[in-house]
């Protein structure tokens, strides 16, 4: 008995001896590869790479936004990186850290697909649906995109061929529906739900244009005020006119104006105020409300490109300067940002984030349009980014664009959500020859 006692009590030491060398081991393997496993780990973090999204594959990842307040400013190069090989898939902007998605391929049959303009929304009212405009063998139509905006998964594609592709914008007050010009000859403003599928001409203005046909619509940011520039039977602008849906009436009509040649014309958010751009670069501004008009003179207080906010709006003042002006009083700017070259200021803008602290601007040159990426050599060329409203000089850095813009069809034209975290803007990644996409990019909102 007492023998095997002690036999069991050996085996006990031993199974105990054995243990605490594994147990040791363990602990010595794990030391030695520690830095091994941190180190792939930092890599896959830190690699540029390309990775298709599925309905389980979400990225909640923010960009780390570069403020700088000037007048300094940074130049940033373009780092070439692989364009994403496909809708859903991400890489990322090596200058920025941005995560970038490619929204738009060629697997619907397009031959190119981008965004109508910066101040035609892309993003809907909650950023629940996207909408680009696709050529499809000559023939523009949209296409809608589900996405979840937290995660940017894509989740449902569609490209309805109907006759909704012209300046198309999001409602503000249903997120399944958006307003577009529609035809022949153009002279109908449509109602299209995304949801439904169901198309609803809204107003018919064709007993008024005599053949003519209605361009470059805006509207109200409560649905109700249409502004639209006008065309007669040979294409020619002679005018612009401003439709109210509560009233069904048409508010302002000028046309064949005597004095200018209408370029395009835009209405506030508010519904107060209509913008009138002219090709001679003298613009007026209209109040609405007491149908009184100012005029502003080219070199003087006019401008070119621009967006507007509540009451106020956002514009090159001349080919070296940013600035805003409240539309109640248009003859007075404040400059915004200032540059010491031409291909600084060809910028486009999108005020259409509800925060109207920061506007979006596109630059779309850099230092030569040449077929190939951006040759950044200044501050802000070939970007996406933001600038203060406020006149501070504060900017926000956010992205390349990687686009040519060797041509009016690649422009980037970036597009900001009603959230401000969401941008979207059209690129050839950098091939004068290739095929134009939509990209779209998460940001921290501005604060």
């Amino acid at each position: 008995m007492l023998l095997r006692k002690n036999q069991d009590l050996i085996k006990l030491v031993f199974a105990i001896i054995i243990g605490v060398i594994f147990i040791y081991a363990l602990i010595e393997y794990g030391k030695k590869h520690a830095s091994i496993v941190k180190q792939s780990i930092a890599e896959v973090l830190n690699a540029t790479t390309t990775t298709a999204l599925t309905p389980n594959n979400s990225t909640s990842k923010i960009t780390p936004t570069i403020i700088e307040s000037g007048p300094n400013y940074k130049t940033y190069p373009i780092v070439p990186i692989k364009k994403p090989a496909a809708s859903g898939s991400t890489t990322t902007d090596p200058i920025f850290d941005t995560l970038i998605m490619r929204l738009t391929d060629a697997t619907d049959g397009s031959n190119s697909c981008t965004i109508g303009y910066s101040y035609w929304p892309v993003f809907n009212m909650d950023s629940s649906r996207i909408a680009v405009e696709c050529d499809f063998q000559g023939h523009t139509y949209p296409e809608f995109f589900e996405i979840n905006k937290d995660t940017l998964v894509l989740s449902h594609r569609i490209s309805p061929h109907i006759n909704c592709a012209s300046d198309m914008i999001w409602s503000a007050t249903d997120k399944d529906v958006m307003y577009c010009r529609s035809g022949p000859p153009g002279a109908g403003l449509s109602s299209y739900n995304v949801l439904t599928g169901g198309m609803v001409l809204v107003k018919d203005f064709s007993y008024m244009l005599s053949g003519g046909s209605l361009n470059q619509m805006s509207k109200s940011l409560d649905d109700n005020r249409f502004a639209f520039t006008v065309t007669n039977s040979n294409g020619k602008f002679i005018g612009y006119m401003v439709w109210e849906k509560s009233s069904d009436k048409v508010i302002l009509k000028n046309l064949d104006p005597v004095d200018e040649q209408v370029d395009e014309v835009q209405i506030d958010k508010s519904g107060k105020f209509l913008t009138v751009s002219n090709d001679s670069g003298n613009t007026h501004v209209w109040n609405l409300d007491n149908m009184e008009m100012t005029k502003l003179a080219s070199g003087v207080d006019g401008y070119f490109h621009e967006d507007t906010g509540k009451g106020i709006l956002v514009s090159s003042c001349d080919p070296n300067n940013l600035c805003i002006r409240n539309l109640a009083t248009p003859h007075l700017t404040k400059n915004l940002l200032s540059f010491s070259d031409y291909s600084q200021g060809q910028v486009h803008f999108s005020m259409l984030a509800d925060d109207e602290r920061w506007a979006l601007i596109t630059s779309e040159e850099g230092a030569d349009r040449g077929g190939h990426t951006c040759n950044v050599t200044l501050p802000f060329q070939c970007e996406i980014y933001q600038v203060a409203t406020d006149g501070s000089g504060k900017v926000r850095r956010l992205v390349h664009h990687y686009s040519t813009a060797t041509d009016y069809s690649r422009s980037a034209f970036g597009n900001i959500n009603r959230d401000g975290n969401l941008i979207a803007w059209a690129s050839d990644w950098g091939n004068q020859k290739g095929r134009v996409d939509v990209y779209i990019a998460k940001i921290s909102p501005a604060e």
